[in-house]
């Protein structure tokens, strides 16, 4: 197996992110870094209060050594540092919840503006990259330099991070959806011969995997902001270097309508005062209906493996454009 196959990225995400997460669990125990229970979820949250939070730094971990250790070539580079950045942004996030009197991060605006900064280095880097014999291939990236696709590009990282950070309200939701749509990605960087995309496709949905398994049916550890931020940055930024971000929707279909039922619920609400979901994301909804969280979970993860493997079908059999 060459050392830049994408399934050995897969692997050593996989077994880096098991082994940091087993380390770090304990310590963030000891820290008292905790996930408190939001109000504005069921009732039967409130038994997960005092879970460690913060577990996105194991997940990271795992995917840089996957990605330093398996291909540093420019493009991997970049969207693992694009990637860590959003992470960092994330972590603050949690930290300052955390550690915080009456537990509040920052303030969303300041959140946002470190997603927009986050969006520029991306944008900035991707320019100098596009340079010829400077990492990005002929055809990649080739609307950079254009405002309009720019502004496109940083309301496609922006969107499908806050999806993520959505989606990650259920043990195993996030790190689960994450493993499925970024091997889906991967493969599609595979069919354009793209390796340094799909080898860090790749290492996103080894480290995801590596991470669920602290993380379902009872999670012990919570990856958090840090976490949700980072996977939403990475399948972005990766779309966007392959310049199939147009698919993303598709391969990711649960984060999709996980986000779309918060945006209805918010503006149906705002224009009536009533409700169309009895709460909002979705899978909160299907809890008050009487779903368990592990039915609502696999039911989210075979959705999203199906619009997956329906979405890379049809993409290939109908065309690669």
């Amino acid at each position: 197996m060459p050392l830049s196959s994408p399934v050995f990225s897969l692997l050593v995400a996989f077994v880096s992110t098991v082994l940091v997460t087993a380390a770090l669990l304990p310590w963030l125990r000891s820290l008292r870094i905790r996930k408190e229970v939001r109000i504005d979820t069921p009732e039967t949250h409130q038994v997960k209060q005092g879970t460690p939070s913060m577990g996105g730094l194991a997940l990271l971990t795992g995917m840089l050594a996957a990605c330093l250790g398996v291909n540093r070539s420019p493009v991997g580079l970049l969207l693992a540092l694009v990637t860590v950045f959003f992470g960092a942004v994330g972590f603050w996030d949690d930290y300052t919840k955390a550690m915080g009197a009456e537990n509040r991060g920052i303030k969303a605006r300041h959140k946002l503006l470190l997603q927009l900064i986050g969006c520029l280095l991306f944008l900035v880097a991707g320019k100098a990259l596009q340079q010829p014999g400077a990492g990005f291939r002929h055809g990649d990236f080739a609307g950079v330099h254009g405002l309009g696709y720019s502004l496109w590009m940083i309301c496609v990282i922006v969107m499908t991070c806050n999806a993520a950070n959505i989606a990650d309200g259920l043990d195993g939701l996030a790190a689960g959806l994450t493993a499925i749509s970024a091997t889906a990605l991967g493969v599609v960087a595979v069919f354009l011969n793209h390796t340094d995309v799909a080898v860090f496709c790749a290492a996103l949905a080894g480290a995801s995997a590596g991470f669920l398994m602290f993380n379902s049916r009872k999670a012990l550890l919570f990856m958090g902001d840090t976490g949700s931020l980072a996977i939403g940055a990475g399948l972005a930024t990766s779309a966007l270097v392959l310049g199939r971000e147009w698919l993303l929707p598709f391969l990711a279909l649960p984060f999709a309508v996980d986000a779309l039922s918060v945006v209805v619920q918010v503006v149906y609400f705002k224009r009536t005062g009533k409700r169309i979901f009895r709460m909002a994301p979705i899978h909160h909804g299907f809890e008050l209906q009487g779903w368990s969280e592990w039915r609502i979970v696999l039911t989210f993860w075979v959705a999203g493996l199906a619009a997956a493997l329906v979405t890379v079908f049809v993409w290939r059999t109908w065309g690669t454009g």
